[in-house]
């Protein structure tokens, strides 16, 4: 869910035993950059356990990552695509690890599996 959206209720669950994972976008893009460091830091501050995937030289991500993953850098314009690789990735190997059928995934709407 976007970094924004925790002020809907979301921050209410976090806790330590609760994972927040973020795709950092690169400093170049101020903005939205600031806006997910500073949803970062309320999570911190409620003891929410941190894992994040930052562009290498973001030394402000760094640091408040609890587990951190440095990405090369890359144009700006390139860095959501290299996010949305790594994060597909990551959802492929979570279910192959958790045993799950990749191919045939549970509660999928019937819109979605017939054509």
């Amino acid at each position: 869910m976007p970094a924004g959206f925790l002020k809907h209720g979301t921050l209410s669950m976090i806790e330590a035993s609760v994972y927040s994972l973020f795709f950092i976008p690169p400093p170049a893009d101020v903005e939205l950059h600031n806006r997910t460091m500073i949803a970062i830091e309320e999570i911190k501050t409620r003891g929410g356990t941190l894992v994040g995937l930052h562009f290498e030289g973001d030394s402000q991500a760094a640091s408040l990552l609890d587990h951190a993953v440095a990405l090369p850098e890359v144009p700006l314009l390139l860095a959501p695509f290299v996010e949305m690789i790594l994060a597909q990735m990551f959802a492929y190997y979570t279910a192959l690890d958790l045993k799950r059928n990749i191919d045939k995934p549970r509660n999928l709407a019937k819109s979605v599996t017939v054509g």
